[in-house]
């Protein structure tokens, strides 16, 4: 195994390590001790556990195996594969954080503890999620159910599943504490979607200029970007032109813009931010071809 794969796989693991290493701080710290109300096998696994005397981590370490077997089973190993990280490290830090005295993190205002939670939790999910892992929870169980029954959508079954978790724990827990999860459950999947494009936000620029050569060697040459010439024609003159289509950093934006003006003070130029870009020069390298 090469170097590039050895340091591929420990950036792998590091981030499903400190992602659950905050995911189960976030529970054991702030969910548990405050009697808050999440979704998800976690969710069902704390109702259980305040429900029964045994410890909720039994029931976090029985649901995973479960379901891992079962995706192995019906979903095939590929799945298996993704999930095998952190179905064994999740209850393992489950464990660890029950061994520790975490009274130092004791939070007084409910709102804060929400807030807290909800960010910590996002913040370790997101991790997982950007490594192309997953927790092997409800996710699971909503591919499975979508392999038989195909009305609704995965999302939408995993969505349906963390419902009729969170509803099942509301009498028990008060009006007050299920609302709190409903605050808990939108800040960290707001924290998720953010965790995950953490670094990768880029720009997409679309260009008209009559300088449009110019512009465009000038992205390829000096910001070492590609470019896409999209023929167009101008609304009111119906002149042909080619509009300059180029993605970028948007640390970028501003270097570029600047460069065009330079070359075409007239350009009129759009900027659209993108969530994902995948391909060359972006998720893979770059192939430089003479032409």
């Amino acid at each position: 195994m090469n170097k590039k794969k050895v340091l591929k796989y420990i950036k792998y693991f590091s981030l499903i390590l400190l992602g659950n290493l905050l995911y189960s701080f976030g529970i054991k710290a702030l969910v548990e001790p405050n009697g808050l109300v999440t979704g998800g096998v976690t969710g069902l696994s704390l109702f259980l556990g305040r429900i029964t005397p045994i410890n909720s981590t039994i029931y976090v370490a029985i649901f995973t195996a479960v379901i891992f077997i079962a995706g192995f089973l019906i979903l095939g190993k590929e799945l298996a594969i993704q999930t095998l990280a952190s179905s064994i490290i999740y209850p393992i830090c489950l464990f660890v954080f029950d061994l520790v005295d975490l009274s130092f993190f004791t939070l007084n205002d409910p709102w804060l503890q929400v807030i807290v939670a909800g960010i910590t939790i996002g913040v370790g999910l997101g991790l997982i999620m950007r490594s192309n892992a997953s927790t092997g929870g409800m996710d699971t169980i909503a591919l499975i159910i979508h392999k038989y029954v195909k009305i609704a959508s995965v999302g939408a079954y995993l969505m349906a599943l963390d419902v009729i978790v969170m509803f099942s724990q509301a009498p028990s827990a008060g009006l007050e504490l299920f609302i709190f999860g409903i605050v808990l459950a939108i800040i960290y999947s707001i924290v998720i979607d953010r965790v995950i494009m953490a670094g990768n936000s880029k720009a997409e620029l679309l260009i008209i200029s009559n300088k449009q050569d110019e512009v465009k060697n000038m992205i390829i040459h000096d910001f070492d970007r590609g470019v896409t010439l999209l023929h167009s024609k101008t609304g009111y003159l119906n002149h042909e032109i080619d509009t300059v289509l180029t993605v970028v950093d948007i640390r970028e934006i501003n270097k570029i813009k600047d460069r065009i003006y330079q070359l075409d003070s007239g350009a009129f130029i759009v900027v659209n931010k993108v969530k994902e870009v995948s391909g060359r020069g972006f998720t893979s390298n770059k192939i430089y071809k003479s032409r």
